[in-house]
């Protein structure tokens, strides 16, 4: 029998300031200890033409999110191949989730990203 669980979610707006340069790192929020990611969904305003934007944690800028468009309003989502990789509690527990830009210069007025995180207790 599989054992009941209850989902979490972490949210954060995240600010993205006006001309922000390629390879800007923000932390969205740090996974709880305890907790095991299962979904990571970012929604971005217009971030400006070329401009990516990955979710992951330190030293893995892309372990949730893959550098995906950016330039204008959309979801980025966690992917099925991308999801079997966080299950290791070591790997992300208690860490800070981060977002990073890629690409070019973002637009030259602020922007958002609001980063949604579905998180599982790990009974492991």
């Amino acid at each position: 029998m599989t054992q009941p669980y209850k989902l979490e979610v972490m949210y954060n707006q995240v600010a993205v300031p006006a001309s922000t340069l390629s390879g800007t790192v923000f932390t969205a929020g740090q996974i709880p200890a305890g907790m095991r990611v299962k979904n990571v969904e970012l929604y971005n305003s217009a971030l400006g033409t070329s401009v990516t934007l990955s979710a992951g944690v330190t030293g893995s800028p892309t372990l949730f999110v893959n550098a995906g468009a950016a330039a204008s309003a959309g979801k980025l989502a966690m992917t099925d191949t991308l999801a079997g990789n966080v299950g290791n509690r070591d790997e992300v527990n208690a860490r800070n989730v981060i977002l990073t830009t890629g690409g070019a210069t973002t637009a030259a007025s602020a922007q958002t990203v609001d980063v949604y995180v579905t998180l599982v207790p790990d009974y492991r």
